[in-house]
């Protein structure tokens, strides 16, 4: 599970319950002009990439409300108060303004918060999130909570002091 274990050691900490969870269904989602999105800002980065590690894909969850689904799968993940994004912001966004960029996690367990607008979830609910293939391309590891930090000159996204967050910056 990633980081859950040190997710689970601060909310013991911090006198919470620790979370689980159980899959219960995948389905898999194919948007063509998604893909073509993809592959377009892949070239863009090899062309500006710094380091090869930069164009590294990785994997990133995202948890939102259910009634967000079907649009994410069209649209893809939108920045807040994009035209196309109707939905408030989350948070204010502590690594990473999302006026600027989107939110994602290296770890399942971390989205699954999100999903539940931040309340816990009883045993008898369920939520779903989203995976998503993400180039970060050249990534600004944050030491510290910063919130609403506009893009980083140089970066095309930040990181949270643990690796649980990523922000992909626009």
């Amino acid at each position: 599970m990633g980081r859950c274990n040190d997710y689970i050691k601060h909310r013991i900490e911090e006198k919470q319950l620790p979370i689980s969870f159980r899959l219960v269904d995948i389905q898999a989602i194919h948007n063509p002009s998604l893909q073509t999105q993809f592959e377009q800002e892949h070239i863009r980065l090899s062309k500006l990439t710094r380091k090869l590690e930069e164009l590294h894909i990785w994997y990133g969850f995202h948890g939102t409300r259910e009634s967000n689904l079907l649009k994410i799968a069209i649209l893809g993940l939108l920045r807040s108060k994009h035209p196309s994004n109707s939905s408030p912001s989350t948070d204010a966004g502590w690594f990473g303004s999302t006026l600027h960029g989107v939110h994602l996690s290296r770890h399942s367990d971390y989205a699954l918060k999100y999903s539940n607008d931040l309340a816990p979830l009883d045993p008898s609910e369920s939520v779903k999130i989203i995976l998503f293939k993400t180039i970060p391309g050249g990534s600004k590891h944050l030491v510290t909570k910063t919130v609403g930090l506009r893009p980083s000159e140089g970066y095309d996204s930040h990181s949270s002091p643990q690796f649980l967050r990523m922000v992909s910056l626009s």
